[in-house]
């Protein structure tokens, strides 16, 4: 399972009931966080470049992922230019991918029912210091 990575979303609603897209890669093998973010809007070039930024020195052989329309041709191209396989979950099966939802359910758990964030960079802030404990 060496750099084999999963990644997905989690949303988060702040004091002001805006709702927050969380994007986060995860290795498997360590569950070891690689990259997070934090958009009020995900677009298919913000979620391809938060890709770049987790996997700038070295392609994943495989990446799980489901099939939300954020995730773009150019974001599977990232993995499968390198010689990578992306892996696709099948339809409203969010067991597929458990790795990834394991990590949604420790992070609304531990961080997000405990705090309401306030904005964007709040939500970062709680990231931030949450992600080492994790580790």
């Amino acid at each position: 399972m060496r750099n084999h990575l999963a990644c997905d979303f989690l949303t988060v609603t702040t004091l002001g009931f805006r709702t927050l897209y969380v994007f986060f890669v995860l290795r498997l093998d360590t569950r070891q966080v690689l990259h997070v973010n934090v958009t009020e809007h995900p677009t298919g070039d913000w979620t391809t470049q938060q890709l770049r930024n987790a996997c700038w020195d070295e392609t994943p052989r495989r990446l799980i992922r489901d099939r939300d329309t954020k995730y773009v041709a150019s974001f599977d191209a990232i993995v499968t230019g390198g010689g990578g396989e992306v892996l696709l979950t099948p339809p409203e099966t969010p067991v597929a991918n458990a790795f990834a939802e394991r990590i949604v359910a420790t992070l609304r758990r531990d961080v997000f029912d405990r705090v309401i964030p306030r904005d964007e960079d709040h939500v970062r802030e709680l990231l931030r210091a949450y992600l080492p404990h994790y580790h």
